[in-house]
């Protein structure tokens, strides 16, 4: 007997022995498979993002990005059919998912001809136009919860998921990034083809969400950078157009010294000033304020400039000047487009100025004897109301001591604000003008850091404009001074 169980216990540990061996080499070859399976995805991997790269320079929307991202999934997935829906909320506001992307035949889930399924080109054309609100189908379900669903029998699957009857098993996955949801993506194979999805394949497809997503920011993010540089580049143009609208120089006027000061509150503005030449003696100064900010302002002001440099060549007086003016803004802009102007004539062999005001801020003299006053004549915003409305736009003609001074401001110098909301006023202004006996543009300067003091930390809402004039002139010999500026019926504080 124990001759026998001497070989059977030795059979037995050599069958052991073997048992263990072909378990070990089991492991190591699951191992192997295992560690070439991952080389084999990472290398897919690394190919796919190379190829994705290179193409997304030539890619403009979210979709076409998403349809070089969508087949990758499906092949990951082994997936007959995969699409990619994006959420409608940041564009359209709009609580819905809309297809964007599609790698093969993609069962669908409303109506469609037959032609849709036969022809991929078709398939992608009526996925980029499918819809499906939160809640609505097994895609809005998914939508709206923010959960993956998965279907590994599609005919077992509830009247609530509304699935195509076609399909034979279904996973959708949301894709989300930082809390922030872009979409859903979903895999469907149909009756005819493959096996039930599974756990692993439901997990699979959430760990690549991640890459479509990726190709969602990167479209997203390449798309606002080339917006922004567009928008870059067209602001620049329009600045330089309004800096070249803007005189370049300060002109020299017989006994005139003029000084300007501009600052736009954003990058371009509807502030405008201009000193035009009419003839030997004149000299037309304009100061005008175009209704809104930004470029749209900017475009009236520049409409504005033409029409005025265009009838400063026939120019006969400023109460037909300001006239017609009007006229055509009227003509060429909407009824909500209007701009405001202060004009002076100022002739120097003469020693008078021409003055009118088209809804425009008070025109502030300074008299040699220190006295301030302002007039404003009466006359509304050019290109608000058409000519047959019966107004008149009033003009003063006024003769000028050697030594009187004017200053001409748009309301972004008034309506100013600190912080505190509080304006800068014209009561102010005043104050300053009165105060510091300067020459034009040291003056400007001056009113303009006492602005900008007041004002603090707060945001300039308004295009801040000033325009100063000195008048150092004389008169003719035996000539006394006449209709010198003083407060009458059209002299008076602003309204």
């Amino acid at each position: 007997m124990d001759g026998i169980l001497g070989p059977l216990v030795f059979v037995l540990l050599v069958i052991g022995v073997l048992a263990g061996v072909a378990k070990f080499l089991s492991y190591v070859r699951d191992v192997e498979m295992a560690r070439d399976d991952a080389v084999r995805r990472y290398q897919e991997n690394m190919t796919f993002l190379t190829e994705f790269t290179s193409k997304l320079g030539a890619v403009e929307e979210v979709h076409q990005a998403l349809q070089l991202v969508v087949h990758h999934l499906a092949a990951e997935c082994d997936a007959e059919s995969l699409a990619i829906f994006v959420d409608l909320g940041e564009e359209e506001d709009e609580q819905a998912v809309r297809g964007a992307a599609v790698a093969g035949p993609f069962p669908t889930f409303r109506p469609a001809p037959d032609v849709v399924q036969r022809r991929p080109q078709y398939r992608l054309q009526h996925l980029l136009h499918e819809v499906f609100k939160y809640g609505e189908t097994a895609i809005g379900i998914v939508a709206e919860s923010r959960r993956s669903i998965l279907v590994a029998d599609a005919s077992e699957a509830g009247p609530t998921l509304a699935l195509p009857k076609e399909m034979r098993t279904f996973v959708a996955v949301p894709m989300v990034v930082e809390n922030h949801f872009l979409g859903v993506v979903c895999a469907a194979n149909r009756k005819t083809v493959g096996k039930g999805f599974t756990q692993e394949h439901l997990e699979r497809l959430e760990l690549l969400s991640c890459q479509a997503a990726l190709a969602c920011n990167l479209v997203r993010v390449y798309a606002d950078r080339s917006y922004q540089q567009l928008l870059h580049q067209e602001m620049s143009f329009v600045q330089d157009l309004q800096q070249r609208l803007l005189p370049t120089s300060l002109p020299d006027h017989g006994g005139c010294k003029f000084a300007a000061l501009s600052e736009p509150a954003r990058e371009v503005g509807g502030d405008y000033y201009d000193f035009i030449q009419i003839d030997e003696d004149r000299m037309m100064v304009v100061v005008a304020d175009a209704a809104g900010k930004g470029v749209s302002a900017c475009m009236l002001m520049a409409m504005c400039r033409a029409f005025v440099h265009c009838l400063a060549d026939d120019y006969t007086g400023l109460e037909p000047f300001l006239g017609e003016l009007n006229s055509r803004l009227y003509a060429d802009t909407a009824s909500h487009h209007f701009v405001t102007m202060a004009i002076v004539v100022v002739d120097t062999n003469e020693g008078t100025c021409e003055c009118g005001c088209a809804g425009h801020t008070p025109l502030v003299f300074r008299l040699p004897d220190g006295r301030c006053v302002n007039v404003r004549p009466d006359g509304p915003a050019l290109g608000m109301f058409p000519e047959d409305f019966g107004f008149v736009f009033e003009t003063l003609s006024l003769r000028l001591h050697p030594g009187t001074q004017l200053l001409i401001h748009t309301d972004g110098i008034t309506e100013a604000c600190n912080v505190e909301k509080e304006e800068f006023g014209f009561g102010r202004l005043l104050q300053v003008w009165e105060r510091e006996r300067l020459p034009a543009q040291e003056f400007l300067d001056t009113l303009g850091e006492q602005v900008r003091q007041f004002v603090g930390q707060a945001e300039q809402y308004d295009d801040q404009t000033l325009v100063a004039i000195d008048f150092a002139g004389h008169l003719k010999d035996n000539e006394k001074p006449v209709n010198e500026p003083r407060e009458t019926a059209h002299v008076g504080q602003p309204t």
